[in-house]
């Protein structure tokens, strides 16, 4: 007997943990915008891109700086001239017979060139290459920064849906207990059948809207899934924000870092022309074999060497560096001009978003109020139907009013956050979320 009673106290025990397991594994995940901007920065394909650039830099400046390395390089030639120099006829010389060049030569030759001196042209090329790599990596922050405006967008139409989701569950409770109330009054003579298909209808209705409603938040979360690239769980639920503004903040937006270095590769780019006016400076080596070889007028292969310094400058170009210049300094002030539409385009944008802040803001004032008139009158309506004395679709005018209430205070609510996150990304200050 007690055995049976602890094995069944042991099997009791082993339900309730798997009832308890169960549980837990159901509960839905709930998820934040800020995971979300965290996920689409780590998981957005185009993130790739950064590696990517930094190994194409990598590649670039090792080309660059092999500007400095020595230069090997090996020559053939082979030849036949149809005609050579005669020196007994050109400087007869009484008594000695002058050999002549042979018209068939041949030459192997392995040179080499080492660079000096270069006016610091490889160094400023460099420092280009560096200047695009880092306009480059700027230019993808951009385009990774623009994703958060669609986050926001997919975040909150999915936060709204889920919410009303939950006001439809409660709605259609409420009238099912009016449905309840209304069968009794149509057993007892107190209401009409009439009514009570009215309720049954309107029953109805609010099951369309949400089997509706669940379709658009699944394909929400299908959207916001793929911009973020991450699996989502059905029962995932979206975390309503709380954000403070700091309306003091200056502007931070990567697009302005992005104009300071398309300026500074603009800039590097200045050097590197100015570095073509300074001579350049190198030293070379030749080790040959040939015929004739260094003497024009020896039959047969020679070896021979040769090594030297060379200078170069291109000390006249007709002004065409200075023009270069110009060029490139005209092209800072289109950036500037760019910069300046740039930030007149943002200060419309917060303006129209502190808008829509106030505005949102004074209509949640009156929600509140709205809804406790719709409510009471809900519920004299509610007790006239209970006792027979106006028709279900009096009713039913009140239920969807009272209804309408509460989703309009949900949509300013959800308003007002987005427009605060929308004042934070325009200004480039997501950052200050809580």
């Amino acid at each position: 007997m007690l055995r049976d009673m602890k094995q069944k106290l042991q099997s009791l025990i082993m339900v309730l943990l798997l009832i308890s397991f169960a549980g837990m594994a159901q509960e839905p995940s709930v998820l934040t915008i800020e995971e979300c901007y965290a996920r689409v920065r780590t998981h957005f394909p185009l993130v790739k891109n950064l590696s990517v650039l930094e190994e194409e830099n990598a590649l670039k400046m090792e080309n660059v700086g092999n500007g400095y390395r020595p230069e090997l390089l090996f020559n053939a030639e082979g030849k036949y001239l149809s005609k050579v120099i005669d020196l007994n006829k050109s400087i007869p010389v009484p008594g000695y017979d002058i050999p002549s060049p042979p018209k068939d030569q041949y030459n192997f030759v392995v040179m080499l060139n080492q660079l000096i001196y270069d006016g610091g042209m490889i160094k400023h090329s460099k420092a280009v290459e560096s200047a695009k790599t880092q306009t480059s990596k700027q230019a993808l922050e951009v385009e990774l920064y623009q994703l958060k405006a669609r986050v926001n967008s997919v975040f909150f139409s999915i936060l709204f849906l889920q919410y009303n989701d939950s006001l439809y569950d409660l709605t259609i409770k409420e009238l099912e207990e009016r449905i309840v109330i209304a069968e009794s009054g149509v057993e007892n003579g107190i209401l009409v059948s009439a009514d009570l298909d009215h309720l049954m209808a309107e029953r109805i209705h609010i099951e369309q809207s949400i089997i509706e409603n669940a379709h658009n938040i699944q394909n929400g979360l299908q959207v916001l899934r793929i911009l973020i690239d991450s699996i989502l769980p059905a029962n995932v639920i979206l975390k309503r924000p709380h954000i403070t503004l700091d309306y003091g903040s200056s502007l931070n937006r990567p697009e302005i870092q992005l104009f300071h270095y398309q300026k500074q590769l603009l800039t590097q780019n200045q050097q590197l022309v100015s570095s073509r006016r300074w001579p350049r400076l190198s030293g070379f080596g030749q080790v040959g074999y040939g015929q004739p070889g260094l003497n024009p007028v020896n039959i047969g292969f020679d070896p021979y060497y040769i090594i030297g310094l060379r200078l170069s400058w291109n000390f006249w170009d007709w002004n065409q560096v200075r023009r270069e210049k110009e060029i490139l300094e005209l092209a800072k002030t289109k950036i500037d001009n760019q910069m300046d539409v740039f930030e007149k385009n943002i200060s419309v944008d917060l303006v129209r978003e502190l808008e829509n802040i106030r505005k949102y803001g004074e209509m949640m004032e009156k929600d509140g109020e709205l809804i406790l008139l719709r409510r009471r009158i809900l519920s004299t309506t509610s007790s006239k139907l209970d006792n027979g004395t106006i028709p279900a679709a009096d009713y039913i005018h009140d239920f969807n009013q009272y209804v309408s209430a509460l989703i309009k205070q949900n949509i300013h609510e959800l308003f007002l956050i987005q427009s605060k996150y929308n004042y934070l990304t325009i200004k480039g200050n997501t950052h200050d979320t809580l």
